[in-house]
């Protein structure tokens, strides 16, 4: 997927969650998803899409480049949700391990993208 692909992505998933509910505020959409930067490294990024009647705010979180296992991963037009624990369970470096598991989690990047595109609409709002 590319960037515009996830970021329409998260946008539909929020405006489906603000559809079907008649008591909320707003709907919140998220997606994650790696893309080839300019030098041709896949990195891993989220975008968060908050919307209500009046209102559409999207925003990307932080970009993180791959480490090398999951490039070839990607580059063979895998699956890599199908691979992560592998990386974690091969490494015993406490930086890779760290890594390993914000990859798998992907916490850090939904939480940069959340927070950011929560502060953009109430600012916005």
């Amino acid at each position: 997927m590319t960037s515009q692909e996830t970021q329409s992505g998260s946008l539909t998933r929020a405006i489906k969650a603000f559809e079907k509910s008649d008591k909320s505020d707003f709907g919140i959409g998220i997606e994650v998803s790696y893309e080839k930067n300019n030098e041709g490294n896949f990195e891993i990024f989220c975008w968060t899409s908050i919307v209500n009647d009046s209102l559409r705010v999207s925003v990307p979180s932080h970009t993180f480049v791959l480490p090398k296992f999951h490039q070839k991963i990607l580059g063979k037009g895998l699956y890599l949700g199908d691979y992560v624990r592998e990386y974690i369970i091969n490494n015993s470096n406490p930086i890779n391990l760290q890594i390993g598991k914000d990859i798998r989690e992907r916490k850090p990047f939904i939480t940069n993208a959340v927070r950011n595109c929560l502060l953009r609409f109430l600012e916005k709002k």
